[in-house]
């Protein structure tokens, strides 16, 4: 009990610098809590992971924002039928997804520092087992095909 009251009191820690998006932060504090409580963390592990976690979610916030410009930039080429620096924007996307996954892969070895090698192995586990989750409750909502396709266009 008392590790899930460490949980909501880092919470409000966690959710700052997220953006506005509360569907984000809600889905960020349940994979979070449930992570918790699939890998049956200590208190202090907790603690330690949302700070470290929030501080990996700042970082990929920045490039993401950077991302979007190009894109936007992107887009503006495009629909004018132009060339013009496409290329060089290109490989400004491929360098921040590059970042981004990088930066997934540090975020976890960090992790993984405060992890037992069976909380090591659980995580893997939980990954899957909560996207798949996700999945199916995105399947359900959206009568199969999800939300989002509905009002999906290009």
């Amino acid at each position: 009990m008392f590790k899930y009251l460490i949980i909501l009191l880092f919470f409000p820690i966690l959710l700052v610098g997220q953006g506005n998006n509360p569907h984000y932060q809600n889905l960020e504090a349940i994979k979070l809590w449930k992570m918790a409580e699939f890998l049956e963390l200590t208190s202090d592990q907790i603690a330690e992971i949302i700070t470290t976690h929030r501080d990996y979610v700042d970082i990929r916030k920045d490039i993401q924002d950077e991302k979007s410009e190009l894109i936007e930039e992107l887009k503006k080429i495009i629909s004018g039928q132009s060339s013009e620096n496409i290329e060089e924007i290109i490989d400004d996307l491929i360098k921040l997804e590059d970042k981004i996954q990088s930066l997934r892969i540090t975020e976890r070895d960090e992790l993984f520092k405060l992890l037992t090698p069976i909380q090591q192995g659980k995580y893997f586990i939980f990954q899957i087992e909560f996207a798949n989750e996700m999945r199916r409750y995105i399947q359900e909502v959206g009568g199969g095909r999800g939300p989002w396709v509905k009002s999906f266009s290009l």
